[in-house]
């Protein structure tokens, strides 16, 4: 069926005259998938143009065009010999049956009925194409009077054409009682819908009459005003249903509503009903209009906000005691506040005070700071002169006694010979201390030569140092990975020499000896420490441990003179850092300190 179709439409070429872009685009599109030729016009003038220039096997033409129209192109068309035979159709809305009389008096060949779909349009083409030879072939001419709608028509038509005429206004009746039969079908689904949405939609819903009767109404209303089904309600007013008050003030509403046609909206309002129930409603009412325009009534929809006005009711009291606290707490402010500016100004007037005080007890402060500097200039100038002043009698008392038992050993009793020993032995430690105090005090004359330096080379120094003292003794060393930081070298490796000969020292009696350098964080603050597992001490005099000639072990315990702590707190100062030890008698010590970054 599709192959004869298209051998039909081989070398058929169709001229088109329409002057709307839109259709005729569409119109192209339809004809040209079928295989035809189009040959597109945009007037009736300029289309007979086109046709008598190369006459086409069709026309199809726009009835309401510019310049000529399609029944003046139809009639040229038909009055011209050479394109008599040519059909010509006519697209047409058929809304009238003058366009059927206009069509048969200029002679068209068949209607095609707006708008058209795309099936339609072919069936009707391939038709008057197939029974063209019929027409050609009939030349009998029907002359007919017709009087229609007050006007005289002459019908001069082939029967052939008044036959397709007919067909195809036939074919177009059928088509618009098929398309009025499915729109009474929407329709009728529409309402059902719509009657199905009002009745269980919870608002009040209702149409009206220009009078105020009721002529539908929803199931929620019907269960308000108390009737069994909404079409009990048909014909009846709001004076039924309602007060006599609310009943007049709707009937002067909707007669507003209906003498503007402007709509009432949102209208809230308390209705008492017949059975002495009171709700709050919000309404909106507009007017009906027919297709004419005309006004038929009103339609109006309530709803039910009568929980929302007990909440607003609700709130409004809450407003009221919320603003009523308000003001109590706002009166107790402004009087905490009148306090609050009496203890701001007797505050402001401390402040002032201390603020002398403190200028007072700063300038006190560098007053003393200052005296206490000179104090220990002098301190320190008079330490560096006694100690250098005593090394020379100590020197000859070291030698004197050394010279007495080298020479007269012999001639000397036993405790003679013991106490020129202890002699000897307390010169050598005097001298010693006075070596210690010296450089405890050239210390604090120290300047900082600081450097980055890692600091495990400084603690392997120390260690290769001690090696003498150490080479005999099962010793373990753990020394972990130490940073580098910006120090003294000098005096950090000094730190470590005291704190590791001490270690070394106190764990002597340790067939097992552990001394660990590691570090940690305490705090956030980076940390390094010293730990053995040597004599340890008691905590309770671990805040004197620093001190100058401060021991917590005698001398036939453990050997030293109490400086070299003292010196490890005075190279850590300078460094901006802190330093603490921790122990438990006979269980070792740590000692820990810190370095400013």
């Amino acid at each position: 069926m599709e192959k004869r179709r298209t051998n039909l439409a081989n070398g058929i070429e169709i001229l088109i005259a329409e002057d709307s872009p839109t259709q005729a685009e569409q119109l192209k599109h339809y004809l040209s998938a079928r295989g035809y030729s189009v040959r597109m016009t945009i007037d009736g003038r300029q289309a007979l143009a086109a046709a008598l220039e190369n006459k086409p096997d069709m026309v199809i033409t726009d009835i309401v065009m510019p310049e000529m129209d399609g029944y003046e192109l139809c009639k040229e068309i038909k009055s011209l010999k050479t394109l008599k035979d040519t059909p010509v159709v006519l697209l047409t809305s058929l809304s009238r049956p003058q366009d059927i009389l206009k069509g048969l008096e200029c002679g068209a060949d068949s209607f095609i009925r707006k708008p058209y779909d795309e099936k339609y349009l072919a069936s009707r083409v391939e038709y008057i194409l197939t029974n063209q030879a019929l027409r050609k072939t009939e030349q009998l001419q029907v002359g007919v009077q017709l009087q229609f709608g007050g006007q005289a028509h002459f019908i001069t038509a082939e029967k052939q054409q008044m036959l397709d005429l007919l067909i195809s206004t036939y074919e177009g009746a059928v088509q618009i009682n098929e398309e009025l039969e499915t729109k009474q079908r929407e329709l009728a689904r529409e309402r059902d819908l719509l009657h199905t949405l009002m009745d269980n939609v919870p608002d009040f819903i209702h149409f009206k009459d220009t009078a105020g009767r009721f002529t539908t109404i929803n199931r929620a209303l019907a269960r308000a005003v108390g009737i069994s089904t909404p079409e009990d309600a048909l014909g009846e007013t709001d004076f039924d249903y309602f007060a006599e008050a609310y009943a007049q003030r709707t009937l002067a509403d909707e007669q507003e509503v209906l003498r503007t046609g402007e709509p009432l909206v949102g209208k809230v309002e308390e209705v008492h009903l017949r059975n002495k129930v009171s709700v709050w409603i919000s309404t909106t009412k507009m007017v009906i209009r027919d297709l004419d325009g005309k006004i038929m009534g009103t339609f109006g929809v309530s709803r039910d906000i009568t929980e929302a006005k007990h909440c607003e009711q609700e709130l409004r009291l809450a407003k009221e005691n919320l603003e009523s606290r308000v003001a109590e707490r706002t009166s107790e402010l402004a009087q905490a506040n009148e306090q609050l500016q009496i203890e701001l100004a007797e505050r402001k007037r401390a402040e002032e005070q201390v603020r002398n005080l403190n200028e007072d007890l700063e300038h006190r402060v560098v007053e003393r700071t200052t005296q206490l500097a000179a104090a220990n200039e002098e301190l320190e100038a008079f330490s560096y002169s006694v100690s250098h002043d005593l090394r020379t009698p100590l020197r000859h008392i070291g030698g004197f006694a050394h010279k007495l038992m080298e020479e007269h050993c012999s001639n000397l009793a036993p405790d003679a010979q013991r106490q020129l020993e202890y002699i000897s032995g307390g010169a050598e430690k005097m001298g010693v201390m006075i070596d210690s105090l010296l450089n405890l005090a050239r210390l604090d004359r120290h300047q900082i030569a600081a450097k980055m330096t890692p600091l495990n080379s400084l603690v392997e120094d120390v260690i290769e140092d001690l090696r003498s003292e150490t080479d005999a003794r099962k010793i373990e060393w753990h020394i972990s990975s130490l940073p580098s930081i910006n120090c003294d070298p000098g005096l950090l490796q000094q730190a470590f020499a005291n704190l590791l000969s001490n270690a070394v020292k106190y764990t002597r009696r340790r067939e097992h000896a552990v001394i660990e350098v590691d570090r940690t964080t305490i705090n956030g603050e980076s940390v390094i420490y010293v730990r053995d597992n040597g004599a340890g001490f008691d905590p309770k005099g671990a805040d004197n441990l620093f001190g100058v000639f401060q021991r917590l072990h005698t001398a036939e315990e453990f050997e030293g003179t109490g400086i070299g702590l003292a010196t490890v707190r005075r190279i850590i100062r300078k460094h901006g850092g802190r330093v603490w030890a921790e122990a438990e008698p006979d269980q070792g010590a740590t000692f820990y300190f810190t370095l400013s970054e």
